[in-house]
């Protein structure tokens, strides 16, 4: 056999070897990206986590604060009782869960300010 021929013969051996060798780099290079890929959509996971419950601690923190104050005056003014409702709704929408409710429960139950009862 001739060198031509051997080529010949050999070349699409070669091809098919190097054809093989390129796809497994690219295969390598798309598992790296995916894993990179993978990481990055974790941190998110975990980001947006704390961010949830950073939000949830601080509308725990507010709610708590504004029930308590008006629970010790024996009455709340109408603007509150927007603003806890609005609060208590979006704590428990963050999965907050019913620490706060019996607060709220008395906070609701509180009579108008009377200053408030005239500007109506």
């Amino acid at each position: 056999m001739d060198s031509w021929g051997l080529l010949s013969a050999t070349l699409p051996s070669i091809m098919s070897a190097l054809a093989i060798a390129g796809l497994g780099k690219i295969y390598g290079k798309l598992e790296t990206i995916e894993e990179h890929r993978r990481e990055i959509a974790r941190q998110a996971a975990e980001e947006k986590e704390a961010l949830r419950n950073g939000v949830c601690a601080m509308l725990r923190n507010n709610i708590l604060h504004v029930c308590k104050k008006y629970i010790a005056r024996r009455e709340k003014p109408l603007y509150e009782v927007n603003n806890v409702e609005r609060m208590y709704e979006a704590y428990h929408m963050l999965g907050g869960n019913g620490s706060v409710t019996r607060m709220v429960e008395l906070f609701d139950q509180l009579p108008i300010s009377v200053d408030d009862a005239k500007r109506d």
